[in-house]
Formats: structure tokens, C-alpha cells, sequence
């Protein structure tokens, strides 16, 4: 997967004199991200979320009801699925092209229909002995099954995912599938063309590690999100920067306990992680886990800001703030 290099020839002005000053949000445009060489030596007062990375892939087959169950039940936030789209049009979860890994089966998802490949078992790179084999979950199943118990981040993998996604999400407008449903993907044209189709989806963008698109364009794109790797993650200055321009940052990519704490001590507002209940019991021993602000609110609605959480990120604050700041310059 490649990163998007689409750049944005004119900032606002506010941004631009930042930048010439080296000061404020604007003084990302031209900085792109550092190493992973400064870490912080503390850890920052924040509420940190925790997304199952295919749910709970590291002790369940990934991408299947048993992994997303799972995840849940061991203090998961967030749900994170990849899609991709049949031969027939229908989008359902599944990381790879090719169906081999987790099904044993050799051909490619776009070119079988979705019966056959429900008619697949989905936990050949992890098998088990339950008498009810585990199947490719379609994009409704999943969406329909876990709305209402968690908010979700739909990974898009091929263009053809597009359509059928905002099919999906239109179709679930009234259960709040535009509030707790992020779409995310490392091309910037996928994206794009999810907000042509329909301006109410939430945006996020994957940047890949030491990316080249700067924080500044992943702004002035207009997404919500900016997902960076553990490692540039993991530098408090990137996600600081972030934060700045108001965007909610999360980390992906870490593979192991170790990186994953890493990134967490650099401020981050989420991260990816395939075990849940590792991260979350790391996060409540050092301070970041609140679990009041998962709480109904009074009226017993979820507490559902922007980002899908139930408290607002740093990067939102941010961005209230900035926000608070512009209206009284103006007045």
C-alpha cells in the first residue's frame, strides 16, 4: 500500500503566515514527520482509545465475528475491519486479495461471489475445533452486529469498496453510522471519492511510515483523523503537531506489546492493536484509561462526540480551541 502524495497549492492565509513565522499550526506545512528517536519520558494525562485491529486477530481468526466478540468483551473501544468487494458487488471483510490465508482457498476476492465465499471457512490460518465454523462476515453483518456496541473504522482496500460503503453507511443514517464510523484508507483518491458521494462520512487518513504528505495536507484534505505508524507515532513532536491542527491522531502497525506502548506514550488519542486486552490493562496501570467517559449520558443516548469515543480527543480540543481563538480575533 502506497501513500497518497496529493498536495494542496494554497493554504488558508492564517496557515501560511504561521508557516512563514514558524509558529503555530501553520508551522506544519512545510515540517513533515521526525524519527521515532525523541520519546517522551513521561506519559501524557489523556484518555487513550484502544481499536482492535481485526478484533481481536492476535487469539481469534481476523475480520470474524469470534474476533470482534472477543475484542469487546475484553475492553475494546473500537472495532477496525477491512474491506474489500466480490465479484458480484458486495463489500465484505477481508484483509488480502487473495482468500488463501484465511480460507485456504486459492482466488481472489473480487473474482467469487459472496455466497461462495460465505460458503468458505474463515479460520484457515487459525483453526480451531467449534463445531460452527467461522465465515466472511459481509460489510451489513458487520456494520448492522456492532454499531450500536462500538464505533467502527472501515479500512477500504480496493476503489470498488467506495460505493457499496456509503450504500451501507446512507442505509444506517438513522442508527448513527455517519457519527461512529470512520473510513479510512492509505489512498487519498478512495477518500475523495467518499466525500464526493456523500459529504457525511468521516475521514481518515493512513500515512505510511516517514511519510512525505506533511500533517498540514492531511488537514486541508479535510479529514478527521490522521493514523500514523507506531514509530512516527511514537515521537510526541508529530503528534503534538497534529494536535495543533486539530486532528485526532491514532497509531497503526504495531506488531507487538513493546511498539504498541511506544506510540502510546507519544500522546496518541487511539491505537490499532490485534489484543485488546493486553493494551487496555497496560493503559489502565498508567493512568489512561477512563472508563467513565464510556458512560450513557443522562438522557441515555451514548456519548458520541465527532471521533466516535465518548470524550473528545486532544486533537478536537485542539481544534475548539483554535476555533474559540479565530471567533474572537474576528469580533
Amino acid at each position: 500500500m502506497g501513500a497518497s502524495t496529493t498536495r494542496v497549492a494554497q493554504p488558508p492565509p492564517r496557515l501560511e503566515q504561521e508557516r512563514r513565522t514558524g509558529e503555530g499550526a501553520g508551522a506544519t506545512l512545510e515540517r513533515g514527520l521526525t524519527g521515532a528517536g525523541s520519546r517522551p519520558t513521561e506519559m501524557p494525562a489523556r484518555f487513550a482509545r484502544v481499536a482492535a485491529c481485526r478484533g481481536a486477530s492476535r487469539t481469534q481468526p481476523e475480520n470474524t465475528r469470534r474476533a470482534f466478540d472477543a475484542a469487546l468483551r475484553t475492553g475494546a473501544d473500537e472495532l477496525h475491519a477491512d474491506v474489500r468487494v466480490t465479484k458480484d458487488g458486495v463489500p465484505l471483510l477481508c484483509r488480502d486479495a487473495s482468500l488463501l490465508r484465511t480460507t485456504g482457498k486459492e482466488a481472489l476476492a473480487k473474482d467469487l461471489t459472496a455466497a461462495e465465499i460465505q460458503a468458505l471457512e474463515a479460520d484457515a490460518h487459525m483453526p480451531s475445533d467449534r463445531a460452527t465454523p467461522d465465515r466472511v462476515p459481509t460489510l451489513d453483518d458487520f456494520v448492522s452486529r456492532y454499531l450500536p456496541k462500538a464505533a467502527l473504522l472501515l479500512e477500504l482496500k480496493e476503489p470498488g469498496t467506495v460505493l457499496p460503503t456509503v450504500v451501507t453507511l446512507q442505509s444506517k443514517a438513522g442508527e448513527g453510522s455517519f457519527e461512529k464510523v470512520l473510513a479510512i484508507s492509505t489512498e487519498r483518491s478512495l477518500l475523495s471519492s467518499l466525500r464526493v458521494l456523500d459529504s457525511r462520512v468521516r475521514l481518515g487518513q493512513i500515512l505510511e511510515r516517514r511519510s512525505t504528505v506533511t500533517l498540514a495536507d492531511v488537514k486541508l484534505f479535510g479529514a478527521a483523523v490522521v493514523l500514523l505508524f507506531w514509530e512516527d507515532a511514537a515521537n510526541k513532536n508529530n503528534v503534538d503537531d497534529a494536535h495543533r491542527l486539530g486532528l485526532t491522531v491514532y497509531a497503526w502497525g504495531a506488531e507487538n506489546f513493546e511498539e504498541a506502548k511506544q506510540a502510546a506514550a507519544g500522546g496518541v488519542d487511539g491505537i490499532l492493536y490485534d489484543n485488546p486486552p493486553e493494551l487496555v490493562a497496560y493503559l489502565k496501570e498508567a493512568g489512561l484509561r477512563d472508563e467513565s467517559a464510556l458512560a450513557p449520558a443522562p438522557n441515555g443516548a451514548p456519548k458520541t462526540p465527532s471521533n466516535g469515543s465518548g470524550r473528545q480527543s486532544a486533537g478536537e480540543k485542539a481544534g475548539d480551541k483554535a476555533a474559540e481563538k479565530s471567533g474572537a480575533k474576528s469580533s
